[in-house]
This record gives structure tokens, C-alpha cells and sequence, in this order.
């Protein structure tokens, strides 16, 4: 499965929408790091704390650069601890199934579990 650096909801009120975000925006790169997967949005904003993110965003094959500062949010977990997870409001467009060679299936592979 592969999931495209889509916004396919953008949260009302919610970071990525007060900065300019748009449902269908595509991210391209953040922070000057290229993005590829949506599992990357959620993993950079996830490390963030709270400070502001330059996202490069495709709308309607137009590059734009948006500010989008994460807003930190307070969970609790089922035993009680309370953690601070940063979050800008905007959830995945869909899902694709990209198929593979054999070759391409392990270079894949490798770059996954280094990535993990």
C-alpha cells in the first residue's frame, strides 16, 4: 500500500487550514525535505514541537509555500499517561497499491527497514 502526500480533508480552525492548506493540496516537501508518502507528514509533524513547518505544497500545478505551525495536543494513553503529540489538522486522500519487481521489491524493502 502506498499512501500519496495528499490532503484529502483539511480540519476547519485547524493549523494546516489557518495557514492556507487546501483539501487536495499536494506536499511536495517539508522544511526542505522531500516528501513522498503521507506516513511522512504524520512522522515529521509527530517529531515537531510546535514550531513552525515551510511546507511546499502543488495546487492545481501550482507551487506554493505555506507556514503551518503544528498545534500540540494532550492525549491519554489506556493506562493513564498523558502524552503531547503535535497534529495540523489534515488526513490522508486515499490509498494506492504500487506493484513490484522482484528487484524493485527488495531495494524497497532495504529502504524501508532503514527507514523504521
Amino acid at each position: 500500500p502506498y499512501t500519496m502526500p495528499q490532503a484529502g480533508e483539511v480540519v476547519a480552525e485547524g493549523a494546516a487550514a489557518t495557514a492556507g492548506m487546501k483539501a487536495g493540496d499536494t506536499v511536495l516537501e517539508i522544511d526542505g525535505q522531500p516528501i513522498t508518502r503521507f506516513e511522512q507528514i504524520q512522522q515529521l509533524v509527530a517529531l515537531n514541537t510546535g514550531t513552525p513547518m515551510n511546507f511546499k505544497i502543488d495546487r492545481a500545478g501550482q507551487t506554493r509555500t505555506l507556514t503551518v505551525t503544528p498545534v500540540l495536543v494532550e492525549t491519554t494513553d489506556p493506562f493513564g499517561n498523558t502524552h503531547r503529540t503535535a497534529r495540523i489538522g489534515i488526513s490522508k486522500s486515499g490509498k494506492d497499491v504500487i506493484h513490484h519487481t522482484p528487484l524493485s521489491a527488495f531495494s524497497t524493502a532495504v529502504y524501508e527497514s532503514w527507514r523504521i
